[in-house]
């Protein structure tokens, strides 16, 4: 427990607070690369969660793709996101949460 707490204290706080303004800067330039943060944002926490990932197959890069998932839980982004460059959609609902609603 102690270890989880120092990774989320210690790595996963400083890439959100260097990690966040960079990516809207890529994001809100349309540069390339945007989606190098992310991915190591999702890798980072399937790390700190304790999911190990296993790729079955590979996903589509030749073509735009819209992926469905069937909510297992709120991971299922973390790990989709570890594997696959995607941007995903929220409910509208979301916008009102405190902390996640301006993401």
């Amino acid at each position: 427990m102690i270890g989880r707490i120092l990774f989320f204290a210690f790595v996963c706080v400083p890439v959100l607070i260097v990690g966040i303004p960079i990516q809207a800067l890529f994001a809100y330039r349309g540069w390339k690369g945007w989606h190098f943060l992310p991915r190591m944002f999702h890798k980072l926490a399937c790390m700190f969660l304790g999911l190990r990932v296993e790729v079955v197959g590979r996903p589509s890069t030749s073509r735009p793709t819209l992926l469905l998932a069937n909510h297992i839980s709120w991971t299922d982004v973390f790990v989709i996101g570890s594997v696959a460059d995607m941007t995903f959609v929220a409910r509208e609902g979301m916008a009102d949460w405190p902390g996640v609603g301006w993401m």
